[in-house]
């Protein structure tokens, strides 16, 4: 081979050999740059998801003060219904007492959007941590076994114990204070109301309302444990750990 060949052969190799690792440079800058653009994603959908779990334990919070009033309310009724305790003397306390532990009840105002966008979108596989990954897949599940309660709780009071409270309880309570009525019409109206209070069918339609309120109960502060584990994940993977 001449020398001229020779500096051909080598001259052809180095370009060879530039051009390989042109496009192996290449390769490795895009995988960096998509390395980069998927932590982006990443800790985007982890602030939303922090974010909406945080004012979703403020919203729980709030149920959980709301069933746990109801449930008092309820228990006052109930004990009266047993002779435990008397009626208020104030005819308005009366009233309100009887129509809030009867027709009352609270839906939580749950919601899913950043959870949900994740699930359904390629995002979710952009999530690094197993353990998170698993946690937020059975999150959805953990929320309805609550808010299911709830919504029973619900039903059976709108469907069953108000048409039984219109059906029983004196027109006067619904008009408390009413300028109309006299002291006598209240004594009347407190002695029908005494003895609704005191029949077996209220007693045992305020014992199962304070068992779907300590059920409830029951289910929101399992899953307040929850929220906290949650939160801990996400805190987590933002930090970078």
């Amino acid at each position: 081979m001449t020398r001229g060949a020779q500096i051909s052969v080598k001259r052809v190799t180095v370009e060879a050999l530039a051009v390989v690792l042109s496009i192996l440079l290449a390769f490795a800058i895009d995988a960096a740059w998509d390395a980069r653009n998927d932590r982006a994603s990443e800790i985007a959908s982890l602030q939303s998801l922090l974010s909406e779990l945080q004012a979703n334990r403020t919203v729980f919070e709030a149920g959980i003060a709301a069933h746990e009033g109801l449930r008092m309310r309820t228990k006052t009724l109930f004990d009266i219904s047993r002779g435990v305790e008397d009626l208020p003397e104030d005819d308005v306390a009366m009233s309100r007492l009887h129509l809030r532990s009867f027709r009352s009840h609270y839906i939580t105002d749950y919601r899913s959007g950043a959870l949900n966008a994740l699930l359904a979108s390629g995002d979710f596989g952009l999530l690094r941590a197993q353990d998170l990954k698993i946690a937020l897949a059975a999150w959805p599940t953990l929320v309805e076994d609550a808010l299911e309660n709830e919504r029973m709780v619900s039903r059976w009071v709108e469907e069953l114990l108000v048409p039984y409270t219109v059906e029983t309880t004196p027109a006067c309570i619904f008009t408390v204070p009413d300028p109309m009525l006299t002291s006598a019409d209240y004594e009347r109206c407190r002695a029908e109301l005494n003895a609704i209070l005191g029949s077996d069918r209220l007693e045992g339609l305020l014992a199962h309302k304070l068992w779907l309120y300590q059920s409830t109960l029951g289910e929101f502060e399992r899953l307040r444990g929850s929220f906290d584990d949650l939160n801990g994940l996400l805190q987590r993977e933002l930090a970078g750990r």
